[in-house]
C-alpha cells in the first residue's frame, strides 16, 4: 500500500493484495461490471481544492508513507476494513445504500 498525490490523496494497493477480492468480482460479475474492474484499489483520504505544488505533494506523499509504515507491522502492510456494500452518493459528503436495481437519483 502507497500514498499517492494527483488532485487528491490516496492510499492505493494492488487490487490482488486485497482480501476481499472474491468479493469485488463476485459484485462486478453480478451487475454485469467485470471488464470495469480496475487492477488497483484505493482509499481517498483528501482532496487538493486548489493547485498544490509538486513539492507540497511529494512531502505529503513520504508523510503517508511513513505513517503507513510505522502503524503496520512488518509483512502486515495490511488495513482491515468491513466487506463491501454497494453505494450511491449524490454529493460525496454521505453514501447510502443502493441495492443496484433501482435507479436512485429521482
Amino acid at each position: 500500500m502507497r500514498a499517492r498525490c494527483f488532485n487528491r490523496v490516496s492510499l492505493v494497493s494492488d487490487r490482488k493484495q486485497i482480501r476481499q477480492d472474491a468479493k469485488l468480482k463476485e459484485i462486478s460479475k453480478e451487475f454485469d461490471l467485470t471488464s470495469k474492474l480496475p487492477p488497483f484499489h484505493h482509499i481517498t483520504l483528501g482532496y487538493f481544492f486548489k493547485k498544490t505544488p509538486e513539492s507540497t505533494k511529494k512531502l505529503i506523499t513520504s508523510l503517508v508513507d511513513e505513517l503507513v509504515a510505522t502503524q503496520f507491522p512488518v509483512g502486515k502492510n495490511e488495513l482491515i476494513l468491513d466487506e463491501p456494500e454497494l453505494n450511491h452518493f449524490l454529493d460525496m459528503t454521505a453514501y447510502y445504500p443502493w441495492d443496484g436495481k433501482h435507479y436512485p437519483f429521482d
